[in-house]
């Protein structure tokens, strides 16, 4: 597990309104990894977005990525079934009745059957949130650069349409009538211009909904440097929902909405950055990590008041194509 890479600094200017003017914030540490880096916090002048800068060059963050990040995609390896809605037993039906009263669960959009319309998620890795439009009746297709990730998808659904590869690769023109992409954004040094190509995969009249951190969730303004959404050097970007919004509207979509959200669970790597040194992510739990994991749960009635209030950890933008 070396850190041997060259790191070149790219010098940006805002990722959303392309202003070179920005302040600085504050100076930060990778927390979750341990890796040996620290980088700049900056805040633009004009739309107040909060982005890294400069950023480690692509190569670095890619090789860091793989290496420490990316994790491993499942090993379960079973085909699963098209065209079947899979039972939930009486007791998870319930409680995920009650967290979709109080949480709603936007990561199921669009909840409606396929009738072999089109869906892409772009940075899919091994597909696992494809599988319910799959067995729903959706044709769907998924982008990831992981090898071992696309590979597993495609055993796993062997009708769609799986890729590994630059989104760049792709020429795509009025293809698709919904796209997805789970916490992808935060990790580009580009994003409108991948927007953008998004927005050309879609029909005239399709939409698009992005899974982002919130810059501006209750974490980020109590915590601040240790709150999850600052993950030092992989979230290059800390989207605000006036940010998001603005970013959207500049790659061309309409009807944009953007809401937050907390994921059962998301107050628990603000806690684990606030309380462990750095690497915790990296060595076995030791009895302090143990208790974070196990009394979790507790944060729910936080988590779901800060969502309530607009101050969740997760921003959710949805947004269509003119027809």
């Amino acid at each position: 597990m070396g850190f041997g890479v060259e790191v070149k600094w790219v010098e940006r200017k805002c990722p959303v309104c392309g202003n070179a003017h920005y302040r600085h914030r504050f100076t930060d540490i990778n927390r979750r990894e341990g890796i040996p880096i620290s980088a700049d916090i900056v805040e633009c002048s004009t739309c107040k977005m909060k982005y890294i800068n400069p950023t480690p060059c692509e190569s670095a963050l890619e090789k860091w990525f793989g290496e420490y990040a990316a994790g491993y995609p499942e090993t379960e390896e079973s085909p699963v079934p098209r065209n079947v809605n899979q039972r939930q037993s009486a007791g998870r039906t319930f409680v995920r009745f009650i967290n979709g009263l109080l949480r709603g669960h936007p990561h199921d959009w669009p909840e409606e059957v396929g009738n072999d319309r089109t869906i892409l998620d772009f940075g899919c890795y091994d597909g696992r949130k494809l599988e319910q439009f799959y067995q729903s009746g959706w044709n769907v297709t998924g982008i990831d650069t992981n090898v071992p990730a696309i590979q597993s998808a495609k055993r796993r659904m062997p009708e769609g349409a799986f890729y590994c590869a630059e989104i760049s690769n792709f020429a795509y023109r009025n293809e698709f009538d919904f796209i997805r992409s789970d916490n992808v954004f935060e990790h580009l040094i580009e994003p409108l211009d991948t927007l953008i190509t998004l927005y050309r995969f879609l029909k005239p009249g399709g939409a698009i909904r992005l899974f982002v951190p919130n810059g501006a969730s209750f974490s980020a303004l109590v915590a601040r440097r240790y709150s999850a959404v600052y993950w030092m050097p992989f979230h290059v970007n800390l989207f605000t929902p006036k940010a998001l919004h603005m970013l959207l509207e500049r790659a061309g979509f309409t009807s944009i909405i953007v809401t937050t959200f907390s994921p059962i669970g998301s107050w628990l790597w603000t806690l684990r950055q606030l309380t462990l040194s750095p690497g915790f992510n990296m060595r076995h739990r030791n009895w302090l990590d143990q208790i974070i994991w196990r009394t979790s749960l507790l944060n729910y009635p936080g988590e779901t008041l800060a969502q309530w209030v607009g101050l969740g950890e997760e921003l959710i933008v949805t947004a269509h194509r003119p027809p």
